[in-house]
């Protein structure tokens, strides 16, 4: 993000003061990298039924799961075997 010829100082670099009584402060120097995230999305009421409904397919899928695995193991076993 920055350019080799900045000036003073390239980069994530600042002072902050954190004030703890009258007349004193603390300033801490911050240095790094800065990582900038960016996101974007939808604002929506929580749904109950939405929530079981997923809850429920996900439920399914290890169902399914269950069943298909022992299947593809005993397939592949056997190939890997011969």
């Amino acid at each position: 993000m920055d350019s080799a010829d900045a000036g003073l100082s390239p980069g994530y670099n600042f002072r902050t003061a954190s004030f703890h009584e009258e007349n004193r402060r603390t300033l801490t120097k911050r240095y790094g990298l800065k990582f900038l995230v960016e996101t974007a999305g939808e604002g929506k009421q929580f749904d109950f039924l939405l929530l079981v409904l997923t809850i429920g397919a996900s439920i399914g899928l290890f169902a399914l799961v269950q069943l298909t695995l022992p299947f593809i193991i005993q397939t592949f076993k056997a190939k890997w075997l011969d």
